[in-house]
């Protein structure tokens, strides 16, 4: 063996330095864990604070979640649009119910008496509605927006 052959077979060693799969995999794992966690804690306080929440509440909760849905989708309100003009412009995109969702926000908001038990069935329906579509559209952000969503 000659002084050259040496030297090649020190460079081919260097060249098969093998890593370890559990290295990259357990720190990816835990990672992953600890965002399953957080996620969770995040739903269940969510969650807790809505139950909480009075009818009216749940309605001004469950209204903003809508508007968030909507903008995801690319229906953002104006900042000078009324309830009334924002579902005129989406309702041939999203249907109908988007008009018993907006009349009963209206009564939330603007109800002087303030009924201890406004009836919100609308506004949870347009809200499946608004989650039925983003989900034909992006299964992923569906899927993202079910975990973190505290309804």
């Amino acid at each position: 063996m000659t002084i050259g052959d040496e030297e090649t077979d020190t460079a081919d060693e260097k060249l098969h330095i093998s890593i370890n799969p559990l290295v990259i995999i357990i720190p990816f794992g835990a990672i992953l864990f600890v965002i399953a966690i957080y996620t969770l804690i995040l739903r269940a306080v969510s969650r807790r604070k809505y139950v909480k929440m009075s009818v009216a509440g749940q309605a001004k909760a469950v209204a903003k979640d809508i508007f968030s849905l909507l903008s995801i989708q690319g229906f953002k309100r104006k900042e000078s649009e009324t309830l009334k003009e924002f579902a005129d412009r989406i309702s041939d995109e999203v249907g109908e119910e988007v008009y018993g969702f907006t009349e009963t926000y209206e009564l939330v908001l603007y109800s002087e008496k303030q009924s201890k038990n406004p009836e919100i069935l609308p506004i949870l329906v347009f809200r499946e509605k608004v989650l039925e579509r983003l989900k034909q559209r992006s299964y992923l952000r569906y899927l993202l927006r079910m975990l973190t969503s505290q309804f």
